[in-house]
């Protein structure tokens, strides 16, 4: 099964490239990158990988309205879930990145 969705990732904390260089945020390659390893680790059922793209006070609202599951222990419960059902996605268009958020077509 493939979901075709829309999803946004905010990207409220820069990452370690960035801040090396004296970045606040992260760049559009960073993002397009992070996306791209959201799908992958997604695909392979990878827990670690999903959740090391949070914060760790991170969240998720999945579908978009519902109750948000914030924190590792809801991020870890929520993915063991999707996994369990055997989805799998892929990007279905073009990554788009504006200030903090980063949409991309599933």
């Amino acid at each position: 099964m493939i979901i075709t969705a829309l999803a946004a990732l905010p990207f409220a904390l820069a990452t370690s490239e960035s801040q090396a260089e004296g970045q606040t945020k992260p760049t559009t390659a960073e993002k397009t990158a992070t996306v791209k390893t959201y799908v992958e680790s997604f695909n392979r059922g990878d827990a670690e990988g999903m959740i090391s793209l949070f914060a760790t006070d991170g969240s998720i609202e999945d579908p978009a309205g519902s109750q948000p599951r914030k924190g590792r222990q809801a991020l870890e419960e929520f993915y063991a879930s999707s996994f369990k059902v055997g989805v799998k996605i892929g990007l279905d268009g073009d990554i788009r990145s504006s200030g903090d958020y980063v949409a991309f077509p599933l």
